[in-house]
């Protein structure tokens, strides 16, 4: 791995036309400790795995910012409230919660704002993605890797260690796909925010804000972190208009009616609307002779459940 990574900075520089100077800034390592991590494995007075941690650290925060920034960003009314919501966060330290319907653009919306940070010299945003498979320690591993900290050692000595980490230098936390966390691994956040009062963002589905409202046994559970939310938002999806406004530009021959139902069908979901409308137009082309608005059910009964 260490091979790996020293190759990868290298062709890195090259490719982006760094110095080891500049290089070394953007890693927060000072010039010498970098020249001897490539070259002859040892930067003092860093540890390698040291060393280790911070490139790998910067490539995954960069790998992301770079497959966004090849993205074509619609600035939707969901995407606007997101990334709002992220800066007040990030402002006045707040926790926030932000849930609604899959596939309304709530994951590019978070990829966007950190690309946004990224290019406006911000390095000071973690975002993480959390799994049906994510446990209290997989959190705070997530964590511990793009702080650049060591992944060994019990649960709470890590879980400290990023605290101690925050509180000398305060991030923004954004959390995706929130609503697989259990009742654990959210209490963990809560006492990562509590310890450090950085700004934190979790983001899911309609389940995320149930856990928390439904009245059961795992919301009497979370009553604490709840109490500390300080913004917690529905999420609407796609405006009418902006429905029309992106089926305008696909196929520009869609007349009104064919509109209507496309947003009938779609329901708001931004990820329903791209995937019907590129089968729409195929269809189109196949029956030229069909009018569209009774092709829409047909497109639509072929890829969305």
């Amino acid at each position: 791995m260490v091979t790996d990574l020293r190759e990868k900075i290298r062709a890195y520089m090259r490719q982006e036309k760094l110095s080891r100077e500049e290089m070394a800034s953007r890693l927060g390592i000072p010039e010498r400790a970098l020249q001897k991590y490539l070259y002859y494995g040892q930067p003092h007075p860093f540890k390698t795995s040291q060393a280790d941690a911070l490139v790998f650290a910067y490539f995954k925060r960069s790998e992301m910012v770079e497959r966004q920034r090849h993205k074509t960003f619609l600035e939707l009314r969901t995407s606007r409230l997101v990334m709002e919501r992220c800066e007040e966060a990030r402002q006045q330290h707040e926790l926030v919660v932000l849930y609604g319907p899959s596939g309304i653009s709530k994951t590019f919306a978070l990829h966007e704002y950190l690309r946004q940070r990224t290019d406006a010299g911000d390095s000071k945003i973690l975002l993480i993605t959390a799994n049906a498979v994510t446990t209290p320690r997989a959190l705070i591993l997530m964590l511990s890797r793009l702080l650049a900290l060591p992944t060994r050692g019990q649960a709470y000595m890590l879980v400290e260690q990023v605290i101690d980490k925050l509180n000398k230098d305060p991030h923004l936390i954004l959390v995706d796909e929130a609503n697989h966390l259990n009742v654990a691994a959210l209490e963990v956040m809560r006492h990562v925010h509590d310890m450090t009062e950085c700004g934190m963002v979790l983001v899911g589905t309609q389940r995320l804000y149930d856990l928390f409202t439904n009245g059961g046994r795992k919301s009497r559970d979370l009553e604490q972190l709840w109490s500390r939310v300080g913004i917690h938002d529905l999420l609407p999806g796609l405006a009418p208009s902006e429905v029309h406004q992106i089926a305008k530009a696909s196929m520009a021959q869609l007349n009104d009616t064919a509109i209507t139902e496309i947003q009938r069908t779609t329901r708001g979901s931004t990820r329903r609307l791209t995937k019907l409308l590129p089968r729409l137009k195929r269809l189109k082309e196949l029956n030229p002779n069909t009018p569209t608005e009774k092709l829409v059910p047909v497109a639509a009964g072929q890829i969305i459940a």
